[in-house]
């Protein structure tokens, strides 16, 4: 998962204090147990990139963050961009596409459908592995199967992704997956704003 991109699509949605993304990442992402000292460092790195900045106090006088102008070009550049096909960027995906149907007011259709043109883009090229590979010879007598293992591999890979979204998008298209609302209040823990003093909260 990626804890930078997970980050600036939520504080492009809404102001939030650190501890309020930690339960909110949780809740959106299956579970996602994000150190909340992972989530501020990278709210701090994010200011020092201006793609966020802080945007006062909560009623309980935790810090707020809120995405700036380039933060917010930054993110619908992203939203645009299909993920890489690397594994890095498979789990990348995974972060967008959750938080893409899970969040109101983004267009998951759009996204889901430059994802999937990219999985068959890159099925299409492991299916040309396959082949050159051939049918398990590695190439010729004496040479390794290893090469055909391997693209075969890669392309059951390619096919798991395509089918994923795939399935995805369907509910999307007949309303059985739905953005769900913001559930999380603000409470009591996180970072105390300078006003307030302290160090922040476990």
């Amino acid at each position: 998962m990626s804890v930078r991109w997970a980050l600036l699509v939520l504080l492009g949605q809404r102001a939030c204090y650190g501890y309020q993304l930690k339960l909110e990442l949780h809740r959106r992402l299956d579970g996602w147990d994000v150190n909340v000292g992972q989530v501020y460092n990278t709210l701090e790195r994010l200011v020092r990139d201006g793609l966020i900045a802080r945007a006062g106090e909560s009623g309980a006088g935790q810090l707020l963050y809120r995405t700036t102008p380039r933060g917010e070009a930054e993110l619908a550049q992203w939203w645009e961009t299909a993920c890489a096909p690397t594994a890095q960027g498979a789990a990348e995906r995974l972060t967008k596409v959750a938080l893409a149907v899970s969040l109101p007011g983004v267009d998951a259709l759009a996204v889901l459908d430059g994802e999937l043109a990219a999985v068959v883009a890159a099925d299409s090229a492991a299916a040309d592995g396959v082949d050159a590979a051939g049918p398990g010879t590695g190439g010729g007598p004496g040479a390794s199967v290893a090469p055909s293992v391997l693209a075969l591999a890669r392309r059951a890979e390619h096919d798991a992704r395509r089918s994923w979204l795939t399935g995805v998008r369907a509910g999307l298209v007949d309303g059985t997956l739905v953005a769900d609302e913001w559930a999380v209040e603000q409470g009591r823990r996180g970072r105390p704003s300078a006003s307030t003093g302290g160090d922040a909260a476990p």
